[in-house]
């Protein structure tokens, strides 16, 4: 995982400095920020990333399932040799801040399936818990979550799978 942190900072994806990012939390500063637009424009990259995010799950789930629009590309870069009947879902931001699978036939994607949430960084929890109640609602099982950036010290516990 270090040579992926490194591959950040490599394609200036981390910025540190004597000045404060306000994060996407209210109230939360920090002196250093994690963009990775640089990085996801290295699809090589991209593919490591995924293939590191899925690997736990590897012949566990049926669906991987991820935030739109950021999160996307790790759906796919990493995914070589599944099976024909293996799928991919994104979840839309609403104009209420919610998510919701509005892409057609993405519920029924879900629907009994064992689910892996896939997220590029976490800032706050907030769209990682939306995302596993938005699968459980849909009644998909969600095995686990792999984040890149974990800002926000989310953890499987705290999301109850």
């Amino acid at each position: 995982m270090e040579d992926l942190r490194k591959a950040i900072a490599d394609t200036g994806g981390i910025l540190k400095g004597k000045f404060f990012f306000a994060l996407a939390t209210k109230g939360v500063v920090s002196c250093e920020y994690v963009n990775l637009d640089p990085t996801f424009t290295y699809p090589g990259l991209v593919r490591r990333f995924s293939q590191s995010l899925y690997a736990p799950f590897r012949g566990r789930v049926d669906v991987l399932a991820a935030p739109a629009t950021g999160a996307i590309p790790l759906l796919y870069a990493g995914l070589v040799n599944e099976r024909p009947s293996f799928r991919t879902v994104w979840a839309d931001k609403k104009p209420d801040g919610t998510f919701a699978f509005e892409r057609m036939g993405f519920l029924r994607a879900v629907r009994n399936k064992r689910v892996a949430v896939l997220e590029d960084i976490s800032s706050s929890g907030k769209t990682t818990r939306a995302l596993v109640e938005l699968v459980e609602r849909a009644g998909g099982v969600v095995v686990g979550v792999s984040l890149i950036w974990n800002r926000s010290g989310i953890t499987a516990e705290k999301l109850g799978v």
